[in-house]
């Protein structure tokens, strides 16, 4: 009489640098699901834990050292996934999941926040009020004005929404042109000169790719003009040499990063003192609500595991 077989008991090994929040809705949910938690205290623990066969690796670190035999596949806790060996995962199978979509509207928020402050004075109001002046500042508006947003997937389009619903009107920039909800126009990535030019403020919201790499340079500035930059996708998208040069020759008006290349910048990156410079620590994802919302991404690929369906959020399969 054929016996039944059970699936092997997924073993979820956790980096230690991670946000808050994700360890307890790990264990949230390894009461409801059936898994084994490992929380590593170090990158050895990792190594260590990843020898046995079928190891999950939930992690937004990376070392050589995690290629290890028991690597099944990793969950990363990042969007970008730039960090990790893609082509030695594929040679080896393993499978790289990562976190699109978690908190979309948490970054997007993020990014008009940044774009209310630069246009309203924010980052010089509160040196006033450190040095004891009370100082009028003309500000400006964003309704009527014209906001692209280079990169239209799930932030992108959150970020598409948040413009249109202030009154903006709404460009997009995208490998595939095609209709997207609140966007007025979606170009092709060789429109991208012209977008900057018709563009009051411009919002990055791109993965690192070899497309993607210095994509916005000297050109790119000049046309935006006495435009905005706000930047909540990869640091490696910008020239921080044009940035600053377009901001310290007096056309860009300002520019709020929560991503720059490499992080943190150096002690003498001129970022730290250019005042018309707003950093905000790649924070834009940070939420209480982070880790409850990545490990709902975590369940769902491991539920596929078990039942033999395709994972979410799929980089490598």
């Amino acid at each position: 009489m054929p016996t039944e077989t059970s699936s092997p008991v997924p073993r979820v090994v956790v980096h230690p640098e991670r946000p808050d929040g994700v360890w307890e809705a790990l264990r949230a949910l390894a009461e409801q699901e059936p898994m084994t938690l490992v929380d590593a205290a170090d990158e050895q623990d990792v190594v260590d834990a990843l020898q046995e066969p079928g190891a999950v690796l939930a992690t937004y670190r990376w070392s050589p050292r995690f290629l290890q035999p028991g690597l099944s596949w990793v969950q990363a806790m990042s969007t970008g996934v730039d960090q990790f060996p893609l082509d030695e995962f594929r040679r080896r199978g393993i499978g790289l999941c990562n976190a699109s979509g978690v908190l979309a509207d948490c970054i997007a928020e993020h990014a008009l926040a940044c774009l209310f402050a630069l246009t309203r004075n924010l980052p010089q109001h509160r040196d006033d009020q450190r040095a004891g002046r009370w100082t009028p500042r003309v500000g400006h508006e964003l309704v009527g004005a014209t906001l692209a947003v280079v990169g239209l997937g799930a932030v992108g389009q959150q970020v598409a929404r948040l413009g249109a619903a202030v009154g903006m009107t709404v460009l997009g920039v995208r490998r595939t042109p095609g209709p997207v909800g609140s966007v007025a126009e979606v170009l092709g990535p060789d429109r991208l000169l012209q977008v900057c030019e018709r563009a009051d403020a411009l919002v990055l919201c791109l993965p690192e790719t070899a497309s993607t790499r210095g994509l916005i340079g000297a050109a790119e500035l000049a046309a935006l003009g006495d435009g905005w930059l706000i930047n909540v996708g990869r640091g490696s998208a910008v020239d921080e040499s044009a940035l600053l040069h377009a901001l310290r020759r007096g056309a860009l008006r300002g520019a709020a990063l929560d991503v720059v290349d490499p992080e943190p910048p150096p002690a003498d990156s001129g970022l730290w003192n250019e005042p018309r410079i707003l950093l905000t620590g790649h924070s834009a994802v940070l939420s209480p609500r982070w880790g409850t919302e990545w490990t709902k991404v975590l369940a769902a690929n491991l539920r596929s595991e078990r039942d033999g369906t395709g994972r979410v959020n799929a980089v490598i399969g």
